[in-house]
């Protein structure tokens, strides 16, 4: 279970005990939701900036460089696999998602909301 996860338990186990029924897609739990997605949206301006400040992102970058950039993270992800190398698994990964962060960011797409569009559909996905 996560810290997202483990927070939402706790506060319906502690809204129970006082006689409340807190739905899981309840106002509350919507905005916790949204104050840990917040948390995500920081990480990724954070390194957004830090990307620009080396000079690896400038106004000039194109989609194409920043899909180069998702494929050689993407490379170095499988050689962690392969090499079973779990500590620069997870390194990998983050750098993919960091990398996707940092498109959306420079293109002005809101990634967090397309992404909860996205499980919103497949959730209701019968395939």
């Amino acid at each position: 279970m996560n810290g997202l996860e483990t927070a939402k338990r706790k506060i319906k186990d502690n809204a129970a005990i006082l006689g409340y029924d807190l739905p899981d897609n309840g106002f509350i739990m919507q905005m916790l939701e949204l104050s840990a997605s917040d948390g995500i949206s920081e990480i990724a301006r954070r390194n957004y900036a830090a990307t620009v400040r080396r000079g690896l992102i400038t106004p000039e970058t194109t989609k194409d460089e920043f899909i180069d950039k998702m494929r050689e993270e993407t490379d170095e992800l499988g050689i962690a696999v392969l090499n079973s190398d779990k500590m620069n698994e997870r390194e990998e990964l983050a750098d993919i998602a960091l990398v996707c962060f940092a498109t959306a960011q420079h293109y002005g797409i809101d990634l967090i909301d397309e992404m909860r569009k996205k499980v919103e559909f497949n959730e209701k996905r019968q395939d």
